[in-house]
């Protein structure tokens, strides 16, 4: 989500946007009336696993070969993330400075506070790409939490979420909250990577991107659905994207 949000007091900031975008296989959406007491889901051909089944994380390291050298790939967890904290504030200083963000120096220093906040929610978890041992990609979210937080922040997603959609951002669902990827490492597969591995054993997954973010390209080729939009305290443009296999 676009951020300019940054002076709500509270520690819920869902997925705000994405410095890169990613493939997924693409969906059928399956909105049925809430009025008609019927209940949303999503269908592509896939049986959801068994309900006491939680979510197959991807493996704990990978090595992605590209151009420019071999990334290492390691899943993080809220620990980890913030022994991380110093190089993804540089990161994100080199993602969203540049536009449609354009992110001022007060903005960008606001970031380490909220990074905290973040790793506080339950299950918070994500990915981090390094190469030579610099942190140059990262993904974090966590599993969406039963009811919706009460916040401004979270009324203007939901209120520009079509009616029968708004089911589908509930659990099981993954907000993915962050993803980035530096702007001299983009182009190779690296934040498609991440992503993919990130969300990988959740039936569902929701985030929110700049409405003139070049990232939009990349989800709507890859089968993401645009479920709603909204506009940010600030004024920007927002969309809500939705990925999943399965209701």
């Amino acid at each position: 989500m676009r951020l300019n949000e940054l002076a709500e007091p509270t520690a819920w900031h869902a997925p705000y946007r994405n410095c890169i975008a990613t493939a997924h296989t693409a969906v059928t959406l399956v909105l049925t009336d809430p009025s008609q007491q019927t209940t949303a889901t999503c269908q592509c051909g896939g049986a959801p696993p068994p309900p006491s089944s939680p979510p197959q994380q991807s493996a704990a390291t990978h090595e992605y070969s590209g151009p420019m050298g071999v990334y290492h790939l390691a899943a993080a967890d809220a620990d980890d993330l913030a022994r991380a904290g110093e190089q993804l504030h540089a990161l994100y200083r080199r993602c969203f400075a540049e536009p449609p963000w354009a992110e001022t120096e007060e903005q960008v220093a606001k970031q380490p506070e909220r990074f905290v906040q973040h790793l506080a929610e339950p299950g918070a978890h994500g990915l981090l790409a390094a190469l030579g041992g610099v942190v140059v990609g990262s993904i974090y979210g966590w599993p969406t939490a039963p009811g919706r937080p009460d916040t401004p922040f979270y009324e203007r997603i939901f209120g520009g979420v079509e009616p029968t959609a708004r089911p589908l951002l509930g659990p099981p669902a993954l907000e993915v909250v962050e993803l980035m990827v530096d702007p001299a490492h983009r182009g190779h597969g690296l934040g498609r990577d991440l992503l993919a591995r990130f969300i990988t054993g959740y039936p569902r997954a929701w985030l929110c991107t700049h409405a003139e973010a070049p990232a939009r390209r990349l989800y709507d080729a890859s089968g993401w659905s645009v479920v709603g939009s909204f506009t940010s305290t600030a004024g920007a443009p927002q969309v809500v994207y939705l990925s999943c296999t399965f209701g």
